[in-house]
C-alpha cells in the first residue's frame, strides 16, 4: 500500500505478532490469531489486552504456552503514523481451552492469551518498606525509578507543591503511588487552586508505553485530537459531494451510558459535603465544606459551564448531605533544630486541602458518559480530549441546529479498547465523559409545549 495513506476504513498495518518464551522459543502468531484487543484507561495503572487464538496443530503444547511468555506487536495506522510502533507485553494468563464438536472432524481448539505491561506482574512481586520525604511528584518519580530500574517505559510527572513524609508499609509500588495521588496538589496554582484530582495510568504513547502522573484538570485543557459524528446511512451529507475521509470519523455505534443522576451525585458528596477535622494534640476542631455551585470554577473543566443553573440550584447549598470526620495532628514532624539549613517538612496530610475537592472532582468527570465505536486510530490515547457530534431526536429545519448540545461537544477519553479483527480491521471502543456543558443551563425554562393539561381522573379504569 502507499506509504502513510489509508486504503480502506478500519485500516491498520500489522507487521508481526511474535510470541517469545522465556525458555527460548519464538513464533509468529499472524496465522493463528483471530482478534487482538489492547486496552488503556486513565483509571488503570497499566495497559492490558488479550489475543484470541485458533489452534489446529496443538501449538500450545509444542511451544509450550504456560502463561510466562512475551508478546511483541509491531503495527501502525496508515495516515496517522509514519513509523511503526513496537509494544512488548507479558503473558500472564491462558484461558481454558475449548474445542468445538469434540469427537467430530479435526480437533482444533480456541483459547485466549491475556497480557499486560511488564510492570503489571513485577509490581505484585515488589514491596516498598522505606521512608520517603519531599513533594508528592518527586516521591512518585523515586518509587518508579527505584523499583522499575529495568523498565523501558517512560514517565511523565506533573509537579506538585505539597511536601509529605511517607513510610511505605510493605505496599506494592503502584499502591503507594495511588495513595500519594489522593493527596497531590498542583505545583503552580493560579486561579484554579483546588485541582486535587491526580491519577496514575499508562498509555501507548511510546514504543514501550508511557506512565502518567497527572491531574484530570491538566488533561481537559487540551485541544481535541479528533472529532467524531453520528449520522445515518453511509455517513455522508445529502445532496453534497461525497467525502472519502468522512467515513473515518463516523460513529458506528453509540450508547449514552449516563446522562443525569442527581441522587448518586448527592449521595457521593459530588454536589456538596462537609469535613470535620480534630487535632488530637491541640484539641481543636476545624470545619470545611465543598459546594458545587460555589467551587465549580476553582478547577479546570472540559467545557466552560456547570451542569446546574446558576441561580436555581437546590442541591449545592446542602453541605451537610455528606459529612466526613478525620483526626489529624498538626506539626507532627516539626522540629526546632535545622538540618542542612532547611526546615524539616510539615506533614499532617492537610485533609481540608484535598479530601472534599477530590471526591467531588472525580465524581464530576463522570457526570455524562458515552460509549462509542469508531474507526481505529493509534494516535488517540486515554487522557486525550475529543469532540463528538450527536444529532437531536427531532425533525431538523434550516433554522435549528442539528446537534444536541446536551450530548455533543468536547469529552475526555476515559478509556480505549483497540479491537483488531483479522477480517474486519481495526476499530476502537471509546468511553467518553465530561463534567461540564457548552452552554449555561437556564435558571428558568420557557418551554410550554401545547399548553394542554391532561386529566388523570379521565384515565382511571372504570
Amino acid at each position: 500500500m502507499p506509504d502513510g495513506l489509508y486504503t480502506k476504513k478500519n485500516d491498520i498495518e500489522i507487521i508481526d505478532i511474535i510470541l517469545r518464551s522465556k525458555m527460548g522459543a519464538k513464533f509468529s502468531l499472524m496465522g493463528l490469531y483471530t482478534e487482538l484487543n489492547i486496552f488503556e484507561s486513565i483509571f488503570k495503572t497499566t495497559v492490558s489486552g488479550k489475543i484470541d487464538i485458533g489452534d489446529g496443530a496443538n501449538f500450545i503444547g509444542h511451544f509450550p504456552i504456560i502463561g510466562q511468555e512475551y508478546i511483541d506487536i509491531v503495527y501502525r495506522t496508515p495516515g496517522v503514523q509514519t513509523e511503526y510502533t513496537t509494544h512488548t507485553f507479558d503473558v500472564y494468563k491462558v484461558s481454558p481451552r475449548a474445542r468445538a464438536n469434540p469427537g467430530e472432524g479435526p480437533q482444533g481448539e480456541v483459547y485466549t492469551l491475556f497480557f499486560a505491561s511488564p510492570e503489571f506482574i513485577s509490581n505484585e512481586q515488589i514491596k516498598c518498606n522505606r521512608s520517603y520525604t519531599g513533594t508528592v511528584s518527586n516521591i512518585v518519580a523515586t518509587i518508579m525509578t527505584n523499583n522499575f530500574a529495568g523498565s523501558l517505559s517512560t514517565l511523565e510527572v506533573q509537579n506538585t507543591r505539597n511536601d509529605i513524609r511517607f513510610i511505605a508499609p510493605y505496599w506494592s509500588p503502584f499502591k503507594c503511588i495511588k495513595w500519594l495521588a489522593r493527596r497531590a496538589l498542583p505545583a503552580v496554582p493560579e486561579t484554579n487552586n483546588r485541582e486535587s484530582n491526580y491519577l496514575f495510568y499508562q498509555t501507548l504513547d511510546s514504543d514501550f508505553g508511557e506512565y502518567h502522573f497527572k491531574s484530570i484538570s491538566s488533561l481537559v485543557n487540551r485541544v481535541p485530537v479528533a472529532s467524531y459524528h453520528l449520522s445515518v446511512g453511509d455517513h455522508q451529507p445529502i445532496d453534497d459531494i461525497k467525502q472519502f475521509g468522512r467515513s473515518f470519523t463516523a460513529i458506528e455505534s453509540y450508547n449514552n451510558l449516563k446522562y443525569a443522576d442527581k441522587f448518586d451525585e448527592v449521595q457521593t458528596g459530588m454536589m456538596a459535603s462537609t469535613l470535620f477535622t480534630h487535632d488530637i494534640t491541640f484539641k481543636e476542631f476545624d470545619v470545611s465544606s465543598y459546594s458545587y455551585g460555589t467551587d465549580f470554577h476553582s478547577a479546570s473543566h472540559v467545557n466552560d459551564y456547570p451542569i446546574m443553573p446558576l441561580n436555581n440550584d437546590v442541591l449545592s447549598p446542602t453541605t451537610d448531605a455528606v459529612v466526613h470526620y478525620k483526626p489529624k495532628q498538626n506539626e507532627m514532624y516539626i522540629k526546632s533544630a535545622k538540618k542542612d539549613e532547611k526546615e524539616l517538612p510539615v506533614d499532617n496530610f492537610f485533609y481540608e486541602d484535598w479530601l472534599l475537592d477530590r471526591k467531588s472532582l472525580l465524581g464530576q468527570i463522570q457526570t455524562q458518559k458515552h460509549n462509542i465505536i469508531v474507526s481505529g486510530n493509534t494516535g488517540v490515547h486515554a487522557g486525550d480530549v475529543v469532540s463528538i457530534s450527536i444529532p437531536t431526536a427531532e425533525v431538523h429545519t434550516n433554522e435549528s441546529s442539528g446537534d444536541d448540545k446536551n450530548l455533543s461537544g468536547k469529552f475526555l477519553v476515559n478509556s480505549i479498547r483497540h479491537i483488531i479483527n483479522r477480517l474486519e480491521g481495526h476499530r476502537m471502543q471509546l468511553e467518553l465523559s465530561r463534567d461540564s456543558l457548552q452552554e449555561q443551563v437556564p435558571d428558568e425554562s420557557k418551554f410550554l409545549g401545547d399548553n394542554t393539561s391532561i386529566s388523570l381522573r379521565s384515565h382511571q379504569p372504570t
